[in-house]
């Protein structure tokens, strides 16, 4: 494959990444409704989301509106390389915040 058939290759690929996320398919769906691997596109999904998207520089500033003792609930964090934090909501802030650092 030459420079000009690979570069045409990850322009496909990255339009059909940018449609899927546009489509509120899954992603096994979507691939299946336009004959893409399965495999070969959830690969193509994370190299556009590391190489496509730059990492935010910072977190963005959380607002507390009310203060709840939720049993059973908890917080989600997701971070920008797909790693996903969940705890209870219970849980200690300083724990928490020590968690956090730790990722």
């Amino acid at each position: 494959m030459d420079k000009n058939d690979r570069q045409a290759r990850i322009q496909h690929m990255k339009e059909h990444v940018e449609n899927w996320q546009k489509s509120n398919l899954t992603q096994k769906e979507y691939s299946r409704q336009n004959n893409i691997n399965y495999y070969t596109f959830y690969c193509w999904i994370q190299r556009y989301r590391i190489k496509g998207k730059p990492a935010p520089k910072s977190f963005a500033p959380l607002q507390v509106k009310e203060h709840r003792q939720n049993v059973g609930v908890n917080i989600e964090i997701r971070y920008p390389n797909g790693v996903q934090l969940s705890v209870p909501a219970t849980m200690d802030i300083q724990v928490m915040s020590q968690l956090i650092r730790l990722i």
